[in-house]
């Protein structure tokens, strides 16, 4: 960093505090081209608070102050002021920097698709994945592929497709674009470009313009020289050029595809490539801290830019540990965004993400080791499984932009019809994403229960946990077991209908009728009264488990030989007093031991399993408890020696995230059914409430894919399938998020918009998010008489979303453990925290003075240190946290509470 470019924005910070609080009306502070510095002061006060901060920062300024008569007086400062900004680089900024900010129109340019492929760094495989596209679109789709070589300063492209050797090399752009300034006619065809042997092609084309003809040394100084006349400083000049070279192949070639090698790096040329001519442009990077600036470098060009350009980023050349590493990249480039780029967004744009593995035989491809068949054998076989999908992502991506070239056509007045008929049906019967009350009839579990695949492990014997966050469906899933049909539905679905399976309920949910299995272990035992918890909680758990199951004896025609007397369980010191009676005194405890492997015994000779399924578990043990109370429950369901009784536990995830007292979560985890949603979950729950409802109407509106979709329905539920999925989401919400494509497309969009900070999604913002976007469309009248999807992304407003989450975050906030959020983000909400703190990311010592001034202010929280308020918040999914330079953290908020929290972003 330039120590004068620090020490300027340093003064620039404190002028503007000082314009904020008053004290000058404005300022500009412009570094000139010579690195002298000029400060314009409007003001009418005293300068030597301002000469004091110059002073500070060691640097010299001339500073003029202009008072309000000498401003209304003089055009000069009207027009200084008007034209600059508070911190201006003046004409200094580097020619990148011109085309990067040039937002100005390049005007109509009639071509083909333009993909353009860029890498910060040399070695990624970029050049090559070109040149493997390139082959499989000619080869496979039989399609003419135009090529031209923009890496000026190492051209690679002619070292592919056996063109290295030629007799008789050609010029290339650099030498096209010169050489048409100079004469008055040039001949593409026979002088510059490359036809690809048809090895190569296929039944397809390929041509090549290469960059220029360095084959000796005479070509190689022209075009040098011609390189060095490239006027890349004039923006309007070197971009009227490139598109007459664009025209020219248009006119010439008529390619179905026109791709283009950029420069690797920072570089003025793939500003242009960038920003003016592709409609497609794929990244490649590593995922490494070399990489990291280009990665940064590329997401503040593009997506801050207002053009329509689609991007791909490409993690590429992994060896080892491959979903683990693209993983990991997904979370450096959403962290980058919403941290330094977030609040320039309307959302955050869901971006396609792919990766590229090592491959020693790629690697040979240009180089003298290079076997042709093998390249033409891999394309050819499609042998490359990973570059298949981005392949597929290319073609989608070259296929959507012909489409939208004729995509003006009117909605005829019966689809708006259908239109408003759909959201009308899907609106009066709205899934409510709530367990309360439900009632599990056929008809329920038919039209609106969506039957997810994960549920059928609960016929698995070696998973007994089921782990999801709040909203993920756990009390609904939980009270669908305690119904008979739905069991039966269930185990069809997964096969297992010819075994007889019994559920009982073990603890009594708050809305049954008779609440006899329940009891706070924090208000009715002496936690000082107990010397061994993990002794006293595994015997008061069997105790537990015995006393539930056999009040359901009725049900499960078990008849006891013991004198063991049996009680309701209820929240009194009566019933604490008798389970500790069973839990203390050996002969009574061995009795029920030995009664629970009866009851065991009997369920085999009958050939039935009997789940025992526990919710709510936080009600009976308080979370500050759970590491004493729980890890003893779940210790006994890992290793208990039943063959019959299948313990099935329903486990908030952030309180098992926290339990102590466990040295085996891996293990766990391996035993455990996660709830967790995925995309394609989410949209087949969505759309089986509308075939439920409105099928007709539906496949009147779509006129396509009728037949396949009717064969995959069952019970008007869709499998979780992309491919059948993702067309209906475009017909339903649209292709795009909007015109800028930048944001990718609504089937991504709706998704990543609604996640956690922890990569999850909840059921409840989500639905809710459409909801209310369904009551906003009315709002816009004009949704409804153009050609709009049925329900337009433009709905998607900021307010929306905020309402999206404040009824789920309101229902977070309720669960025990949790009473702290509700504070900490009421404060937020309601402006009582400082304005400077009021933001995401924040660092480690923002965030604590945000939360030690949140303490200040409320009682309840005097006892609550930091550290156990941040792991409710990370816990929750609310904010995830990264280490950065110089051992502090980072602190982001989720950006589904972006709106909700009235949050600014900044860079970072």
């Amino acid at each position: 960093m330039l120590t004068a470019f620090d020490r300027l924005r340093k003064l620039e910070k404190k002028l503007a505090e000082l314009k904020e609080k008053n004290k000058i009306q404005d300022y500009r502070l412009i570094l000139k081209l010579n690195m002298s510095v000029n400060l314009y002061v409007k003001t009418d006060n005293n300068m030597s608070e301002i000469e004091s901060l110059i002073s500070q920062e060691k640097i010299d300024i001339d500073v003029e102050t202009i008072t309000d008569a000498e401003f209304a007086a003089d055009d000069y400062y009207s027009s200084l002021f008007e034209n600059t900004q508070p911190f201006d680089l003046g004409r200094a900024a580097l020619s990148l920097s011109n085309i990067i900010d040039y937002d100005d129109d390049v005007g109509e340019l009639q071509s083909c698709p333009i993909v353009s492929f860029y890498s910060y760094k040399g070695g990624v495989g970029r050049t090559t994945a070109l040149a493997l596209f390139a082959s499989y679109y000619a080869m496979h789709h039989s399609k003419k592929v135009f090529i031209i070589d923009c890496d000026f300063e190492a051209p690679g492209l002619i070292n592919f497709y056996g063109i290295s050797n030629e007799e008789l090399p050609k010029n290339g752009i650099v030498e096209y674009i010169k050489d048409k300034e100079a004469c008055s006619e040039v001949n593409l065809r026979d002088d510059y470009v490359y036809e690809i042997s048809k090895i190569y092609s296929g039944d397809g084309e390929i041509c090549l313009l290469p960059a220029g003809n360095i084959f000796d040394d005479l070509d190689r100084s022209d075009y040098l020289e011609a390189l060095a006349r490239l006027d890349i400083h004039s923006t309007s000049t070197i971009v009227e050029q490139f598109k007459d070279v664009i025209i020219d192949i248009n006119q010439k070639y008529e390619p179905d595809v026109i791709l283009i090698d950029s420069r690797t790096g920072f570089n003025d040329i793939f500003g242009i490539i960038a920003n003016k001519l592709s409609n497609t442009i794929v990244g490649f990077f590593g995922n490494n801290t070399q990489n990291k600036p280009g990665l940064h470098f590329f997401l503040d060009t593009l997506l801050r830019k207002s053009r329509n350009v689609n991007l791909i980023l490409v993690l590429s050349i992994i060896s080892t540990s491959f979903s683990k590493n693209l993983k990991a990249f997904e979370k450096v480039i959403e962290e980058y965004i919403q941290n330094n780029i977030g609040d320039d967004l309307e959302s955050l744009p869901a971006l396609p993400i792919l990766s590229l593995q090592r491959n020693a035989s790629l690697e040979k491809i240009g180089t003298e080791d290079e076997d042709p068949e093998d390249f033409v054998t891999l394309i050819e076989r499609k042998m490359l499984s990973d570059y298949q999908d981005l392949f597929i992502e290319l073609e989608k991506q070259i296929s959507n932009f012909i489409t939208q070239q004729d995509d003006h056509a009117a909605v005829p007045d019966k689809k708006n019809d259908l239109k408003k008929s759909i959201l009308q049906k899907l609106e009066s019967h709205f899934p409510e994403p709530y367990a309360e009350n439900i009632d599990f009839t056929d008809e329920f579990l038919n039209s609106a229960f969506y039957f997810r695949k994960c549920m059928e492990d609960i016929f698995n014997n070696n998973k007994f946990l089921l782990l999801g966050g709040k909203g993920t469906g756990k009390t609904a899933f939980y009270q669908a077991l305690r119904q008979e049909n739905f069991v039966l539905n269930l185990g069809k679905r997964a096969q297992k209908q010819h075994i007889k399976y019994q559920v009982i309920s073990i603890i009594s949910l708050h809305d049954d009728n008779e609440r006899n299995k329940y009891i706070d272990i924090a208000a009715n035992f002496n936690q000082e009264e107990i010397g061994d918890p993990e002794y006293f909680y595994r015997r008061f758990w069997t105790v537990f488990i015995w006393n539930a199951i056999r009040l359901d004896d009725a049900k499960t025609g078990f008849k006891s030989q013991s004198k063991l007397e049996v009680k309701p369980i209820f929240n009194d010191n009566s019933t604490a007093q008798f389970l500790k009676k069973y839990i203390l005194e050996e002969k009574l405890f061995k009795e029920i031991e030995d009664e629970l492997y009866e009851f065991d015994k009997f369920l085999k000779q009958d050939d039935r399993y009997c789940m025992i399924i526990f919710d709510r578990l936080d009600q009976i043990v308080k979370p500050a408890f759970w590491s004493k109370a729980i890890s003893p429950l779940i210790k006994y369901c890992q290793t208990h020696r039943f063959k019959r009784i299948l313990p099935k536990l329903f486990v908030r995830r952030d309180l098992f995230n926290k339990l102590g007292n466990l040295t085996n979560k891996v293990s766990l985890e391996n035993q455990a059914i996660s709830l967790e949603w995925s995309k394609e979950e989410l949209y087949a729950f969505f759309f089986k409430v509308i075939f439920a409802h409105s099928k007709n109407d539906f496949f009147d509106y779509i006129g396509h894919k009728r037949t396949e979709i009717e064969q995959k329905l069952k019970n008007s539920q869709l499998p979780p399938d992309e491919y059948l999925l993702r067309p209906l989401v475009e017909v339903f919400f649209g292709k795009h998020v909007n015109s800028h494509k930048k944001y990718g497309e609504m089937y991504d969009w709706l998704y990543k918009n609604s996640m956690n900070a922890d990569r999850t999604i909840s059921l409840r913002p989500f639905l809710d998010l459409i909801k209310y976007a369904i009551k906003k469309q009315p709002e816009i009248p004009e949704l409804n008489n153009e050609d709009y999807p049925i329900l337009s992304p433009k709905c998607f407003t900021a307010d929306v979303r905020a309402k999206a989450v404040k009824r789920h975050f309101e229902d977070l906030a309720k669960e025990e453990g949790n009473e702290a959020l509700s504070i900490i983000i009421s404060a937020i909400r309601d402006n009582r925290v400082p304005k400077a703190l009021k933001m995401s990311p924040l660092i480690q010592n923002e965030f604590e003075d945000l939360l030690n001034e949140i303490i200040r202010q409320h009682e309840t929280l005097k006892d609550k240190s930091i550290i156990e308020l941040e792991e409710t918040l990370v816990l929750n999914g609310i904010i995830f946290v990264r280490h950065i330079p110089g051992g502090i953290k980072k602190y982001t908020f989720a950006y589904l509470y972006k709106y909700y929290l009235g949050l600014s972003g900044r860079r970072f």
